[in-house]
């Protein structure tokens, strides 16, 4: 539910901070972006563990965050 949320508003970068201060609260924990492992929405890992989607980070757009997902 908090991956979900969080991808619904990654373009405003204080909504998801306080999506993510309040996702803390909650015991989650969020992975840092990797280039390696995000996709573009923020996805639950886990239960408990949510990485951070590339499309949260400022200045990158949707078509190079998927290139990057894909390769």
């Amino acid at each position: 539910f908090m991956a979900a949320t969080l991808s619904s508003d990654m373009e405003k970068t204080d909504k998801v901070v306080t999506f993510l201060d309040e996702s803390r609260a909650l015991g989650l924990s969020t992975l840092a972006p990797d280039v390696n492992q995000s996709a573009w929405m923020f996805v639950a890992v886990d239960a408990r563990t949510i990485r951070h989607g590339l499309g949260a980070l400022k200045g990158v757009g949707r078509a190079v965050s998927e290139a990057i997902a894909d390769e």
